[in-house]
């Protein structure tokens, strides 16, 4: 974010003042903006594959609580996000965002989902009390009647020895 950025930002709140202290009252859709504009340019790792698979439901929500149990095991995780889109052969689009959500999600038409990307965005902070940024995006697509798909990993982060 520059620095113009995040003035016009700030700038979209009020101050309060008084003998002891200062509030600064920002709209909620410009916190995240802040926030992230202080965590640093975030660096990419990704990995992409075309290969067979089978993607259930079942199967992405254990991948979702066993990725959640290992990052918070080892790291201090203070905000964490879980997305997943789920594009249709109709062209149509779902959008979950929650793991609650998805384990009782039942699609109730004759569709076939296309492609399925999953997205989770995390606020970390490391033993040296550094705050950053992580986002893990998996993405599942088929191609039209062959016998494979394209499996994409897109790791984002602020911290290289975390993304590798």
């Amino acid at each position: 974010m520059s620095e113009k950025s995040l003035k016009n930002v700030v700038n979209s709140g009020t101050v309060t003042k008084n003998a002891e202290n200062m509030q600064l009252t920002i709209p909620e859709e410009n916190f995240a903006q802040i926030l992230l504009g202080f965590l640093g340019k975030k660096q990419t790792l990704s990995y992409q594959v075309d290969t067979a698979f089978l993607l259930r439901l079942e199967d992405i929500a254990q991948f979702h609580y066993l990725l959640t149990q290992k990052i918070e095991k080892e790291q201090h995780t203070f905000l964490s996000v879980f997305n997943i889109t789920i594009q249709y052969n109709d062209n149509t689009k779902r959008q979950l965002t929650d793991i609650k959500n998805l384990e009782s999600f039942f699609e109730v038409r004759d569709v076939v989902a296309t492609d399925v990307t999953l997205q989770w965005e995390m606020m970390l902070e490391f033993p040296e009390k550094k705050i950053e940024n992580q986002t893990i995006e998996i993405s599942f697509s088929i191609k039209d009647k062959a016998p494979y798909g394209n499996i994409n990993l897109n790791i984002e982060h602020t911290n290289q020895a975390w993304g590798d």
